[in-house]
């Protein structure tokens, strides 16, 4: 929009032609004008009020919004602001005077010159009327019956003396015409029909004939006359017509606003519903994290509670927006508890959008199927309510290095609706929600170690029990006959060792060691060397307490001479730490944590990337999984700060191919760390001729990771392939990996 001259001024009412603002309102005019790249000058001159249409846009007016023109393709703001100085400036413009130009459809009109206000004497007299003649400065003669029709044509009443012999003016001559009308102007009778020709052009004009100026004059007036009754009549038809066209428009202008409103009307219930379906979410959430909150640590316990008040406060604050909008404190008061209570129709209007869901801020407490809620009625009126005042607003969390919510303030301004406050309060309810599901998480995979904790101590207590029974009836017998065979104890020790030195050295096995040495044994012996040597079975009495190699330990050693007797004794340490202890919960971990890389990194589709899609929540649980797995490696010194920061934004991306990007990156990473605890698993073995699977590190997790490596490209495991196999992508096949 330009300056332009101004073309229509006479078609306009006085100025100026701009609106002026408030300071406060003419920096955020000159902002949104800057903002949304406005293409519009400021000028005295300018074409078009912006002032005028910025202030009735932001008070609500529905009139004040752009169309995209079915002509050029480019959107038009109403002519209800422009000036004069525009090139179609029209009667619907707040500046424009009922005669400007108006519109036919896509086509301007452009107002007639006719139009134009024009002194009365220019036009009373037609076309052809002339000068007024002068007065006559003494009486007119009195007219003979003798005298002609024509004797006035000069000006000068019949019988008196011209003093100069004029030309005749063009009004004279149109004169004649209205004589000839009359009946002519023949006969001696001739000038009293110019007389009365006269008089009606008087009585039909406005004034009288000049005195002295003929019956000629008369009868120009009445041309004159006569032309302004049919200019009256053809304005008064282009009124009506006008009138008629204004109507038109009028009534499809209501309809196009009837068709915005009800547009409009399901935009907002969608919205409303919307908001419903992430209010019912977050109270799911706070049910299933409260559930947990006895597997959490005491300090987050204590986040946990944190992020409840804040959620009760962050409810308290949207209640109060809404009741300065308007919404009747009592309509707040009904609250539903359970869901077992809304009945089908509720059902119905809490899904449709009806009806606005509130959170009322109660804390989900034990055995109790729901928290509470507001349901207000008429949602989207609330929806569409303005903002009366500036209003401070809860729009996000941040947390603090103790894992506590610390709100984050902005002031939305007067004019904005309850809407744009609910939209922030719903992204501060996401904040609190995505930390409380790492803190879920956390306390979800302690309750699952918990429980196969509590079911590995039961069976162990049991088998105990029974050892200790056992033991119980074996030390009684022995009592009873402890006498009785301490005589011949040592005999029978002898014996066994003879006995014991035979079987182990049948004959054949001299000279023999390794496999072919323990296939000469019994296959009891076999079995039960076999057991020892993985670590699986009961120890073996390798050596007496003088150190020295009992017939047993000889043979066994013999069986496997690179087994470790040194690291023997440690063995059962390492077993425990890799199997119960830390290392063990670790891996169990890990694994975890690659299952739900390989779940995310198979849903990035479309859905994934919808707040409140099934897909949605299902990502954002394990990559929260992932993300603080993550965490433990950045602290244990697997991985680099900026490689974790980098990962842990990547899985966040809204670009598909980024996200799975940094999964195969976090996959990276737990390969790194699983083959260093694997090698310390390796280390620790007693033989390394035998390397038993590291422990806790499922076959799920082996082939998940294995897929990740090779990019998703990893074909179905067929049964017979091992399950620490994994897949060469180059040469295509599955491979044990290589001794270390």
């Amino acid at each position: 929009m330009a300056d332009g001259d101004a073309q229509w001024s006479a078609y306009a009412k006085p100025g100026p032609y701009t609106t002026t603002l408030p300071q406060q309102d003419e920096q955020q005019f000159k902002s949104w004008v800057k903002n949304n790249n406005i293409p519009w000058r400021d000028s005295p001159q300018s074409d078009y009020d912006m002032r005028g249409y910025w202030k009735a846009q932001v008070s609500g007016d529905s009139s004040a919004h752009t169309e995209v023109n079915p002509v050029d393709h480019k959107p038009h703001y109403p002519d209800t602001y422009k000036t004069p100085y525009h090139k179609t400036f029209s009667n619907e413009s707040k500046y424009a005077l009922p005669t400007a130009g108006h519109w036919e459809g896509q086509r301007f009109i452009a107002p007639s010159m006719s139009t134009l206000p024009s002194p009365a004497s220019s036009w009373m007299m037609g076309a052809n009327a002339g000068p007024q003649p002068a007065s006559m400065t003494t009486e007119p003669a009195q007219p003979e019956m003798a005298d002609t029709a024509t004797a006035g044509l000069s000006g000068n009443a019949p019988g008196s003396k011209a003093p100069v012999q004029q030309q005749p003016e063009p009004h004279v001559s149109v004169a004649r015409h209205i004589l000839e009308a009359l009946g002519g102007a023949a006969g001696p009778m001739g000038w009293a029909k110019s007389v009365i020709a006269g008089g009606l052009a008087g009585a039909a004009n406005v004034g009288t004939v000049p005195e002295g100026g003929g019956a000629l004059t008369g009868a120009a007036r009445g041309v004159a006359g006569y032309q302004q009754l049919q200019r009256q009549q053809a304005l008064d038809a282009q009124a009506k017509q006008k009138e008629q066209f204004e109507q038109q428009m009028k009534q499809k202008a209501d309809a196009r606003a009837e068709q915005a409103l009800q547009n409009q009307t399901l935009e907002t219930n969608a919205q409303v519903a919307t908001a419903n379906a992430r209010t019912l979410a977050t109270i799911h959430e706070d049910q299933r994290a409260q559930a947990l909150a006895p597997y959490m640590e005491e300090e987050k316990r204590v986040n946990l509670d944190n992020i409840h008040d804040a959620r009760a406060k962050s409810a308290a604050e949207i209640k109060a927006i809404a009741i300065r909008a308007g919404v009747d404190p009592k309509d707040l008061e009904e609250s539903h508890t359970s869901y077992d209570n809304a009945t089908p129709q509720q059902v119905h209007s809490i899904g449709s959008g009806d009806t606005l869901l509130l959170h009322n801020g109660e804390v989900a407490k034990q055995g109790e199927d729901g928290v509470g809620v507001h349901a207000v009625s008429g949602g989207i009126n609330l929806f569409d309510k303005p903002l009366k005042t500036d209003t401070k607003v809860i729009s996000g969390y941040e947390f603090d290095a103790k894992g506590n919510p610390v709100p984050k303030f902005t002031t939305m301004s007067a004019g904005h609706t309850v809407a744009d406050a609910y939209a922030l309060y719903l992204a501060a309810q996401e904040d609190l929600s995505s930390h409380q599901a790492q803190l879920t998480a956390a306390a979800d995979l302690s309750k699952k170690q918990s429980e196969a904790k509590t079911a590995g101590v039961t069976a162990e207590h049991a088998e105990a029990n029974q050892r200790l029974e056992a033991r119980s009836k074996e030390a009684e017998i022995g009592l009873k006959g402890a006498e009785a065979g301490k005589a011949t104890a040592e005999a029978k020790k002898e014996e066994l060792e003879a006995s014991q030195l035979q079987a182990l050295n049948p004959t054949g096995s001299e000279g023999l060691s390794g496999e072919a040495y323990l296939k000469t044994l019994p296959e009891s012996t076999q079995n039960t060397f076999k057991a020892a040597s993985e670590g699986r079975g009961k120890e073996i009495m390798i050596q007496n307490r003088k150190g020295e190699f009992t017939p047993a330990g000889q043979a066994f050693m013999r069986a496997y001479p690179d087994y470790d007797i040194a690291k023997a004794h440690e063995y059962p340490k390492l077993l425990t730490e890799f199997t119960s202890g830390q290392t063990g919960k670790t891996i169990v971990s890990m694994g975890a944590a690659i299952n739900h890389t390989r779940a995310a990194y198979d849903n990035t589709g479309a859905a994934s990337f919808i707040p409140g899609t099934a897909e949605n929540k299902r990502y954002n649980q394990d990559v929260t999984f992932v993300s603080e797995e993550l965490g433990k490696y950045l602290k244990g010194g697997v991985a680099g700060e900026g490689e974790v920061k980098e990962i842990q934004n990547g899985i966040k991306s809204h670009i598909p191919w980024l996200r799975k990007a940094a999964l195969e990156n976090a996959a990276h990473i737990f390969e790194g760390k699983r083959s260093e605890l694997e090698q310390q698993w390796k280390n620790g073995q007693v033989r390394p001729s035998y390397q038993p699977p590291m422990p806790n590190m499922s076959p799920d997790a082996e082939a998940n990771l294995s897929y990740l490596r090779t990019g998703g490209s990893e074909p179905p495991r067929p049964k017979s392939v091992p399950t620490n196999a994994v897949w060469n992508k180059e040469a295509n096949q599955w491979q044990l990996p290589q001794p270390q």
